[in-house]
Order: structure tokens, then C-alpha cells, then sequence
């Protein structure tokens, strides 16, 4: 076999290597882009996730709606028992205003 007879063969092969590493060449061009890319997204993510850690942490110290609910009864109970109380004191008070009057008019008619 002459060397004359692989030349086109041997042109061809280089020729489709050259094209095959030009198109290998063009398609991975976007990659370190999109690497670079990649790697933004993944520092985004990475703090977003400490960021709702950070706040499943702080969620964890609120009350829940059943403590919520508890005490909505109890700040009506205590209500309830502050109403009371304010009944009494106005008792008190003209109970108070008449043992007043009453001491007035007594020492009214001393004098």
C-alpha cells in the first residue's frame, strides 16, 4: 500500500478531528458560565437556608394558637374578676361618702 493512496484518507480523519475538537470546543464554551453560574446559585441557596433555619428558630419561641387561645380565656376571666372588683370599689366608695356625710351632719349638730 502507497502512502499517496492513505493521503485523502488520512486528510479526511484530520479534517473531522479538527471539526469534532471545533464543535466540542464551541458546545463547552457556555460551561464555565454556566458553572460560574451554578456556583451563585448554590451560595444563594446555601444562605437562604440559614436564613429559614434562622427563622424556624425563632418560630420555635412563639406561642402556638393553643397558648394563644388559653390566653384569650384567661385575659376574659381576668376581665371578668376586674369588673368585679370595680363594683366593689364603687360600693366602697358611696359606702365611704356616706359614713362621710353622716359623720359631717353629726358634727354639724355638735356645734
Amino acid at each position: 500500500m502507497d502512502l499517496q493512496d492513505l493521503m485523502p484518507w488520512l486528510s479526511a480523519t484530520a479534517l473531522i478531528i479538527s471539526l469534532g475538537t471545533s464543535v466540542s470546543t464551541f458546545l463547552t464554551s457556555g460551561a464555565k458560565q454556566n458553572s460560574k453560574k451554578i456556583a451563585d446559585l448554590d451560595e444563594a441557596a446555601k444562605a437562604l437556608e440559614s436564613r429559614v433555619q434562622e427563622l424556624e428558630t425563632e418560630m420555635r419561641h412563639l406561642p402556638d394558637k393553643d397558648a394563644v387561645h388559653r390566653l384569650e380565656l384567661t385575659l376574659k376571666d381576668m376581665s371578668a374578676e376586674i369588673i368585679k372588683i370595680g363594683t366593689s370599689a364603687e360600693q366602697s366608695a358611696r359606702t365611704t361618702a356616706r359614713v362621710e356625710a353622716y359623720l359631717l351632719e353629726q358634727n354639724k349638730s355638735r356645734a
